[in-house]
C-alpha cells in the first residue's frame, strides 16, 4: 500500500526508506500490518527483596547485628527499603549509617599509604 507523504519541516525527512526534501512530497510503501515482534513471555522477576524486608520486620537490635554479615550492595538496598517504609525508624538508619562508617574507617585504616 502506498501513501502520500508531504515533508513540511525544515530538515530531511526520511519515510518508508525514501529521503524527502523539505516542502516536497513523495508517495512511499507502507506495510498494511506492523509485523509483530516475536518476544519471549517475560517471566516475573523473583522478589529479592523478600528476606530483606523480612529481616526489617525484626527489632532494631536484631536488625543491627545482622548488618555486619552484609555486603554494601545489601546494605544499601535495606536503607533504601527502611526509607521507603511508612515509619522509617532512625534506629535502623542510623545502624546502618554506623555499619557503613566502621567500613569505610576499616578500609582507609587498612590502606598503606
Amino acid at each position: 500500500m502506498k501513501k502520500y507523504v508531504e515533508n513540511d519541516t525544515a530538515h530531511m525527512m526520511y519515510a518508508g526508506g525514501c529521503a524527502i526534501a523539505p516542502g516536497e512530497g513523495r508517495e512511499v510503501d507502507v506495510p498494511e500490518a506492523l509485523p509483530v515482534l516475536d518476544r519471549p513471555d517475560e517471566e516475573a522477576a523473583p522478589d529479592t527483596d523478600g528476606p530483606l524486608r523480612e529481616l526489617l520486620k525484626s527489632s532494631v537490635a536484631v536488625v543491627a547485628a545482622a548488618l555486619a554479615e552484609f555486603g554494601a550492595d545489601t546494605l544499601a538496598r535495606l536503607a533504601e527499603l527502611e526509607a521507603e517504609a511508612e515509619k522509617p525508624r532512625k534506629g535502623v538508619l542510623s545502624a546502618l549509617a554506623d555499619e557503613r562508617i566502621k567500613r569505610a574507617d576499616a578500609a582507609l585504616t587498612s590502606d598503606p599509604l
